[in-house]
């Protein structure tokens, strides 16, 4: 989940100086760590005592440290239609649902 996230800041940044058209390999990054975040919600409500101990120290980092929490809110706002596809876009909005609702159940 953390190469996910370095891959993932890091081509936005090239996404948005470049201003290429497309995005596919920030598209398959947001897409995998969709894959990441819902392979950890499964795995909160496992009835392995030990593979939820181990989803908890995930979330603790992935909620408390600021890049993690700021990463989808930065991608949002990075969208343009000029440089990212709807299907982008599309996903970008259901990993960000998927990491907010993951974060309220958290918090409960």
């Amino acid at each position: 989940i953390f190469k996910f996230h370095e891959d993932i800041k890091g081509y936005s940044a090239k996404m948005i100086n470049q201003q290429q058209i497309g995005g596919k390999r920030l598209h398959f990054a947001i897409k995998a760590y969709q894959e990441i975040l819902q392979n950890l919600s499964l795995m909160v409500i496992s009835n392995d005592t030990k593979v939820k101990e181990i989803s908890g120290v995930i979330q603790s980092i992935i909620f408390y440290q600021q890049e993690y929490r700021e990463l989808p809110t930065l991608l949002l706002k990075q969208f343009t239609t000029k440089v990212f596809t709807k299907s982008y876009l599309i996903d970008l909005v259901e990993c960000a649902h998927l990491y907010i609702r993951m974060l309220d159940t958290y918090t409960k």
